[in-house]
């Protein structure tokens, strides 16, 4: 599935004013608080990827496990009512660019898990090459968006480290955790009760290893999912991306048994797109121009990319079973 730097690409891609404003009846207002709030929309698409960095955690591993493959839409649907709750203002702004970094983490894990479960199978039982996989495919695609390590350690700072409370930096902003928290107690009430979420430690352990960040090296540093599977990888240099297995002419679902192909790249713009349109959709209904969020009864497994709650489980993103 897509590593840290590969969210925080999509983020930074999808957001961008020029594109959002291309697309028919996208709120301003959501245009707005992306790229006022991108912080936030970062901390967002990292965000289901938290409890990992919890290491040793059972706890932490399972809150991370329940945002991958329980009500993953629910989540979704959940916070947008929660933020449509809320009155206009600067909380409502932080809310939504979390909410759209969150939405953006789901979809993505949907579109590109299927390319990479055709690369090396399903994920359950190859998670080593998994994230070999993820994390030549993370240092490619980051380039995109124009930063080498030593920028990327800046962009960091100015952005995800940002997002602690004004009075204990370590600590998630207030009003974000609020939603994070409702949104978790609604949506998985049964682990709530038993094993309450850890969000302030989830962030400080972020907190700790992004800030320990040195615009010294050109080899990016893992964080998030990579630092609790114990493989002890790191991320390749630019120099040591391994082009022909991970990045030119992958395989994708097709139907019929026919063999087709796609730059990483090509994979990653469809998936600029498939977040786009989940925006769409679910920032139109927190500002009253939706009846419904879309998706909100689907059952999405983000290591599949598939739809458990229909007959045929079909790919959501790929049309193809």
């Amino acid at each position: 599935m897509p590593g840290s730097y590969a969210h925080i690409t999509s983020v930074n891609e999808a957001s961008e004013k020029r594109r959002l404003k291309k697309i028919f009846g996208f709120p301003p207002e959501a245009i707005y608080a992306a790229n006022m709030h991108s912080k936030f929309l970062e901390l967002g698409c990292i965000s289901p990827d938290y409890p990992y960095l919890h290491l040793f955690s059972e706890d932490s591993k399972a809150w991370a496990d329940e945002m991958h493959y329980t009500h993953t839409c629910k989540a979704i649907s959940v916070g947008a009512e929660t933020v449509r709750t809320l009155s206009e203002g600067l909380a409502k702004e932080k809310c939504l660019a979390w909410l759209m970094g969150y939405i953006a983490h789901v979809v993505a894990d949907m579109s590109v898990h299927p390319v990479v479960e055709l690369k090396v199978g399903p994920y359950k039982g190859n998670e080593t090459e998994h994230r070999r996989c993820e994390m030549h495919q993370d240092a490619f695609i980051f380039r995109r968006i124009g930063t080498t390590m030593p920028q990327t350690a800046y962009h960091i700072r100015a952005t995800i480290l940002q997002c602690g409370d004004p009075d204990a930096p370590d600590q998630l902003d207030s009003d974000v955790k609020r939603l994070w928290t409702e949104v978790l107690e609604t949506v998985h009430p049964v682990l709530f009760v038993e094993d309450p979420p850890e969000i302030d430690t989830w962030h400080k352990k972020c907190y700790s290893i992004l800030g320990k960040l040195l615009p010294t090296t050109s080899r990016f540093v893992g964080f998030a999912r990579h630092v609790c599977d114990g493989l002890g990888f790191k991320y390749p240099t630019p120099k040591e991306i391994d082009m022909v297995e991970y990045i030119e002419n992958l395989k994708v679902p097709s139907s019929g048994g026919e063999d087709r192909r796609m730059h990483y790249n090509e994979i990653f713009d469809l998936a600029i797109e498939h977040i786009q349109q989940a925006w769409l959709n679910v920032t139109r209904f927190v500002y009253g121009r939706e009846d419904l969020v879309a998706i909100r009864e689907d059952e999405w497994d983000l290591d599949t990319g598939r739809n458990k709650s229909a007959k045929d489980q079909r790919l959501v993103f790929w049309n193809y079973a």
